[in-house]
């Protein structure tokens, strides 16, 4: 994953991220700013991955399938004889879960070296966010 955010009604957009938060007072500085959003397609133009859960190994084979707007699947062979089904998925709390099968067509034992990668920057944009009211306001 290399970015996922979300919209909170009292705290704004919030967005995790491989990557430091957005500086918002260079919001007026073009440079800056599509230099930060270019950053996840450098990501992957260098082979850098984001976070969550990844297989050791060079994927080919890729497919992506968008089932719904609120879950995606990517399915990759990772080696010979061994392939890898990802679903990442939202539910209607916010919740994000990555879910990984590994099925392998080989008669010998294998292993699969893994990594849990958490190294996420959690920020919000207040700049989205309603002011808190009560009831009769």
């Amino acid at each position: 994953m290399l970015q996922l955010s979300g919209f909170h009604p009292k705290h704004g957009i919030i967005v995790a991220a491989p990557y430091e938060q957005f500086d918002g007072n260079r919001f007026y500085e073009p440079q800056y700013v599509r230099a930060y959003r270019a950053r996840m397609l450098k990501m992957i133009q260098l082979g850098r991955p984001g976070f969550g859960l990844r297989f050791d190994g060079r994927p080919t084979t890729v497919l992506i399938e968008n089932c719904d707007l609120n879950i995606a699947v990517v399915k990759y062979q990772l080696r010979s004889g061994i392939s890898v089904v990802v679903t990442l998925s939202v539910d209607e709390t916010g919740n994000v879960t990555q879910c990984a099968t590994i099925s392998s067509s080989i008669s010998e034992d294998t292993q699969i070296q893994y990594t849990l990668d958490l190294g996420i920057s959690v920020n919000r944009d207040r700049r989205w966010a309603y002011p808190a009211t009560t009831i009769g306001e």
